[in-house]
């Protein structure tokens, strides 16, 4: 009996060790001897945390009678998602367990992919095993950083990886490292199940899929750092994926009796092979070049240029060398002669020769237009009439010269790219625009788009379409894009954006995209393209002003940071629209957010400011900080959109630090109440709160409140290209006259340190109309023209124009007024003065443009209000101060309207009914000579308010030809006043 006792405890013994072996790696015979089987479904646990993750998608069932557990994110279609996997932190629904970091453990699973992953995978989805060492709060969306290994679905396929270098909760410096495939993507269908095992060992975590071929991640400390009295593992989906898992066996075993670990091979360093390239442009405009060369070792250049040396010496400490030269015309020949220093691990220190030619080749003129067109080619010059090619003229454009685009389509069959050696400067910027009237359009035809790298751009007039991925893309610095429209581009329409190997410093900055729009933009995942975006690798002082942004894939306006990159600069959004974005202009509804304003990503702290801008229908979010703490909110009206007009959004460990004031939200039905935090409740803030708009103070914001509430088909643009609001979302002055947007409202935009050139802009609306001149010019926004009267002040406030709405009651898509010197000689209009008048200060030209076209006379009268010097008012009768016009047909200055002086601000008033050459006249008493009363401010007399016979309704425009009906209106007066001359005559004689 005792003997068949032992006997079968051996047999189990043997059973038991055969059993466990099978589970080890193959050069580990006898690890896990003490195992214990722990997986008991009451010891494991339930949390979905993360960001992005949404109670509503995101869930966990267990079936404990059949030990299986489904967890899903999201939905099969891909329109809604529940949490990502990044490449810091995790969203998910996690069903797992822990362990104490003294033992090791063997976790398997059969796993059923239900589904997984949008039909055009955006590689944040996941399911599988996972084990990390930090687990989140359950229901708390904030980011949540761990280090942390899996093996299952990852980047679209079956794979393993290892995140690493995570020490806190900003995941700064973390890595993704060693991602291995096991199989492809699995059918989405529920009829793929895997078996998935992860092991802890002493030596690393091993995973291995359907007992495949192991991969080992060593270090198994790693996953000690932020918890370090525990390890968590377990079963885990994110975004899009839902599982099954079924024949879940877990067990442990103790660190201090495994066997022990196995070290990690060493990689070795193989020897670099030395090589050195220019890296500068091989073809230029300018003859100031700058010769740049890059090496992958250390070592000492010798250069020649045309035979002649120019450098002999070492490289930088980035193996680098930046040499300006003087180019000659035609080719340049640069001989380089580069030695690596032998003291590396190198597999040759013997010196290496490279030639590299340069070719300087000018088109037109310094500082004059090169023209292209669609059909042109390399052998044009660049003249209107032998245009050339577009790439031709982008590389051999000198600083100061614009490129000129004639109307067309250009079918592209290559990128453009502008290089940061092709840049221009400060005081001479390179320009590209398009030809008078015409609209270029760049077809890049499923290509890659345009890549401004260089800085002192000024790019404007151009449609990019139908890129393979974003439409126009910024990397330089300083540029300013103008009037550029992107559309149907198979990413971000336009977008700036650098190098995530370089630093902030390094990030484009002091950019400024100005009235541009962008829209139907549409990804291949349709979860990415948006509007306009600035973000990941944006640097600082970038400027959004004028855009607008529709129907894109998924947001409007993009800044969003990574923490994985870290906070991305500052970025202004100014008076522009965002609308219907999450739906295509066709109706598609896409599986992007849809948000229309998103400002800011993973609770990075960033300042970001959206000043006077409407958003409204969007799918998603209106307005949103989207994680960001910091954001400025100033005269922001969100109308109607899918889910919060507001949304302040933060994490429950941030304090909010958001600036709000001005801020319309309102609503035609009934929706979820604006996520607004108390702080920033005030009477100048209407949030929507469920039901109703109100302030602090509980006053309600209503329908009536505005101007209008119908939405436009579309929006139109002035000449200079601002918005057009018209009367939608405009506030009444039943409201304080500040809250709100007004697109039309110029008063407080951001300057954009350190860029030229950038396109003077209506200086409007101050205070309901106030505008400022720029270089004697001024656009006034035509639905702001229409609705107050107009003040423009020319030569810093010394002279101001104020032009009463009825004049513009019939515009339509343009005001321009001007002040500036007249055509007619000065010598000419201060000799027709003569002996009566006497002209104080300077002869002026006022003109007025309404929709292109010159207006001389007007329907309602102007004033001039205009400061006076002192020294030209000595000796001087103020009361006899009056305006005069000059008549190019009699060459001569006639009586427009009295002047009202102010002697406390030496200011004259004055009005006309229409426009030419103007000058301020003292006129003079002579003998015999009777002069009528002249109004004095100080006084408040005036006896000849009414304009003389000379302010007729028609007068002669500036150097026109009089009519015969003119002529003898003339002679019929001047026969009369002979007559009347006559008889007077005869009767004194009498």
């Amino acid at each position: 009996m005792k003997l068949k006792f032992i006997k079968s405890k051996c047999l189990t013994l043997m059973l038991t060790l055969t059993m466990t072996s099978t589970l080890l790696p193959t050069y580990i015979s006898t690890a896990h001897a003490a195992s214990t089987s722990n997986y008991n479904p009451t010891d494991w646990k339930q949390a979905t945390f993360g960001q992005t993750t949404d109670t509503g998608y995101n869930s966990i069932v267990t079936d404990d009678s059949n030990k299986a557990v489904t967890l899903t994110a999201g939905t099969a279609d891909g329109t809604h998602a529940g949490g990502k996997i990044t490449g810091s932190h995790d969203g998910i629904s996690y069903y797992y367990t822990s362990v104490d970091p003294s033992k090791n453990f063997v976790l398997t699973a059969d796993v059923k992919v239900n589904f997984f992953a949008k039909p055009k995978p955006d590689n944040q989805e996941g399911f599988g095993i996972m084990a990390r060492d930090a687990v989140g709060q359950d229901k708390n969306p904030d980011a949540f950083p761990s280090n942390m290994v899996l093996v299952g679905g990852y980047g679209g396929c079956i794979q393993s990886v290892f995140r690493n270098n995570v020490t806190d909760g900003t995941g700064a410096g973390a890595t993704m490292e060693d991602v291995t495939k096991f199989a492809d993507r699995p059918s989405n269908d529920g009829t793929v199940t895997y078996k998935l095992t992860m092991k802890k060992t002493n030596t690393g975590y091993q995973v291995n899929v359907n007992n495949g071929t192991e991969k080992i991640y060593y270090r198994p400390k790693q996953l000690e750092v932020r918890d370090k009295d525990h390890i968590y593992v377990g079963f885990f989906v994110a975004r899009v994926s839902s599982i099954t898992v079924s024949n879940i066996d877990f067990t442990t075993s103790n660190v201090s009796t495994d066997p022990p670990a196995k070290p990690e091979p060493t990689k070795p360093i193989p020897p670099v092979t030395p090589s050195i390239n220019m890296t500068s442009s091989s073809n230029t405009g300018d003859s100031n070049y700058n010769l740049n060369l890059s090496a992958n070792v250390k070592g000492n250049v010798d250069i020649k240029q045309n035979g002649e040396e120019i450098f002999n010496g070492a490289l930088d400490n980035n193996n680098s060398l930046f040499k300006n030269t003087t180019l000659t015309s035609g080719d340049n020949t640069f001989d380089v002669l580069y030695t690596p220093d032998k003291t590396q691990n190198i597999t040759s220190s013997n010196p290496i020769e490279n030639k590299y030619t340069v070719t300087l080749k000018k088109y037109g003129t310094q500082n004059g237009e090169v023209y292209v067109s669609p059909d042109a080619t390399a052998s044009g010059d660049g003249t209107l009439a032998s245009p050339i090619d577009i790439f031709s003229a982008i590389k051999y454009l000198s600083c100061g010269q614009k490129i000129v685009l004639r109307g067309g389509t250009y079918n592209l069959k290559a990128p453009i790219t502008i290089d940061k050696n092709n840049s221009g400067t400060y005081n001479n910027p390179k320009f590209m625009s398009a030809y008078a009237g015409e609209m270029p359009v760049l077809n890049f035809n499923n290509y890659s788009g345009f890549n401004l790298n260089g800085d002192y751009w000024n790019i404007s007039g151009v449609d990019v379409t139908n890129a393979v991925s974003t439409g126009f893309r910024i990397s330089g610095n300083h540029n300013v894009v103008y009037k550029v429209n992107t559309y149907k581009n198979g990413d971000t329409g336009l977008q700036i954006s650098g190098n995530s190997s370089d630093k902030i410093d390094k990030w484009p900055s002091y950019n400024l995209i100005l009235d541009c729009t962008s829209h139907d933009n549409l990804d291949l995942s349709q979860n990415n393209a948006d509007g306009f975006a600035a973000k990941l690798t944006c640097g600082v002082g970038n400027v959004f002003r004028g855009c607008i942004s529709h129907n894109n894939c998924d947001d409007g306006y993009d800044l969003f940071s990574k923490l994985e990159t870290g906070a991305i600069g500052a970025v202004t959004v100014e008076n522009s629209i965002a609308y219907n974005n999450g739906v295509l202009s066709d109706g598609t509804k896409t599986l992007g957010d849809g948000n229309g304003f998103k400002m800011g990503g993973e609770g990075l702290p960033v300042k970001h400011v959206l000043r006077n801008c409407l958003s409204f229908n969007n799918l998603s979010d209106g307005i949103t900080s989207n994680f960001d703490p910091a954001n400025t909110f100033e005269n922001c009206t969100s109308f109607n959109n899918g889910k919060l007009n507001f949304n302040f959004l933060h994490f429950n460990s941030a304090a909010p630090q958001y600036s709000a004031k001005n801020n319309l939200s309102f609503r035609t039905s009934k929706a979820d109440s604006d996520s607004v935090p108390d702080i920033n409740l005030s009477d100048d803030n209407y949030f929507y709160n469920g039901i109703t708009s109100k302030n602090k103070s509980g006053e309600e914001l209503l329908a009536s409140n505005f101007k209008s509430i119908t939405v436009p088909k579309s929006f139109d643009r002035n000449a200079d290209g601002s918005i057009i609001q018209g009367d939608f979302m405009r506030a009444l002055d039943t409201l304080k006259s500040n809250e709100g947007c007004n697109l039309s409202d110029f008063s407080n935009v951001t300057d954009v340190t350190g860029t030229p050139n950038i396109p003077d802009k209506p200086a409007a609306i101050n205070n309901n109309g106030s505008y400022t001149a720029v270089n004697g010019n001024c656009s006034i926004p035509v639905d702001a023209a229409k609705t107050y009267t107009s003040e423009v002040n020319f030569d810093n406030g010394s002279f101001k124009a104020t032009l009463p709405s009825s004049i513009f009651k019939d515009s339509k898509n343009s005001i321009q007024i001007a002040k500036t010197s007249p055509s007619i000689s000065d010598t000419v209009l201060r000799a027709a003065t003569g002996n009566t008048l006497k002209m104080i200060g300077n002869p002026f030209d006022i003109k007025l443009y309404i929709d292109g076209k010159e207006t001389h006379v007007l329907n309602s009268p102007i004033t001039f209000k205009i400061k006076l010097n002192s020294e030209d008012l000595n000796g001087v009768n103020t009361k006899n101060l009056g305006l005069y016009y000059f008549n190019t047909l009699t060459n001569s200055w006639e009586f427009v309207s009295d002047a009202l002086y102010d002697s406390s601000s030496s200011c004259v008033t004055v009005t006309t009914p229409h426009l030419s050459t103007f000058a301020i006249m003292e006129k003079i008493n002579q003998p015999g000579t009777a002069i009528g009363n002249v109004t004095n401010a100080s006084t408040g007399t005036n006896n000849n308010s009414k304009m003389t016979a000379n302010t007729i309704g028609k007068l002669p425009k500036t150097g026109s030809m009089m009519d015969t009906t003119t002529l003898a209106t003339l002679g019929l007066i001047l026969i009369t006043l002979g007559g009347i001359v006559l008889v007077f005559e005869k009767r004194r004689k009498a």
